[in-house]
């Protein structure tokens, strides 16, 4: 074998290896306590469902804003919000009382307490830090109480 030969069949390797994961298969199965799980490898001894991969997005496409088509003139802003159906509603006021709810133990805990657990360790925290999460607690509690 030649050496130009040599280097065609590594590139010819490398693009065959970069490509394999365009084209991976993607299955979703349920198991006996119920959880769906997605991955690339179905279970042995159950049915999954082939499913498509999720669609790749370039970083560059993530952090651009959506382009709105009935955008309002520069200067104004729209003073409507978009429809939500009843349940979209009911499942947003649901999250909406969770979380005022979790700010409302997080104030209480962050007035008196100078411990938190942290990834399941108790953690000692700063007077400066404490401030930061009080005022951070305080906002949520404005986002998600008085909504």
């Amino acid at each position: 074998m030649t050496r130009s030969n040599a280097y065609r069949t590594l590139i010819a390797a490398i693009c065959l290896v970069l490509a394999a994961p365009a084209v991976a298969k993607m299955y979703k199965w349920t198991d006996n306590q119920g959880n769906t799980h997605y991955s690339q490898i179905p279970p042995e001894g159950r049915q999954a469902q082939e499913i498509a991969a999720p669609p790749k997005v370039r970083p560059q496409q993530a952090e651009e804003p959506a382009q709105d088509d009935t955008a309002q003139p520069e200067g104004e802003e729209s003073a409507q919000k978009p429809e939500l159906t009843p349940e979209q509603q009911a499942e947003r006021e649901q999250l909406y009382r969770r979380n005022c709810e979790a700010a409302q133990k997080n104030l209480k805990l962050f007035q008196t307490a100078r411990r938190v657990m942290e990834n399941g360790e108790l953690v000692v925290i700063t007077e400066e830090d404490r401030v930061k999460r009080l005022e951070s607690t305080r906002e949520q509690l404005e986002k998600y109480c008085n909504p």
